[in-house]
């Protein structure tokens, strides 16, 4: 059931308010999450961000980038993979 909740989230376009359905589902994933936002993402704005992350119990702090779309990754590797890298040792370390 989770996995068709983030298929559909990521091939929707979806307001915070249409997810309030979906909203009540993430507490339910136990692992931790890397959360990371543009601040200029128009298919999901940093409202929609701040809902999702304030859902997902272990979810790192939301993580938001100036000058950045929708995909941090593509658009600022750099910057991003450091952070990525370091959360998944933290998480490797934990576990």
């Amino acid at each position: 059931m989770l996995r068709r909740l983030v298929i559909e989230l990521l091939d929707n376009e979806w307001s915070p308010e249409q997810l309030v359905g979906h909203l009540r589902l993430l507490p339910q994933i136990s692992v931790p999450v890397f959360v990371v936002s543009g601040e200029e993402d128009k298919p999901r704005p940093v409202p929609w961000q701040n809902d999702m992350a304030e859902h997902l119990p272990n979810a790192t702090t939301l993580w938001r980038l100036e000058r950045i779309g929708h995909s941090p990754i593509l658009e600022a590797p750099d910057v991003v993979l450091p952070r990525l890298l370091d959360f998944l040792d933290r998480v490797e370390q934990s576990g």
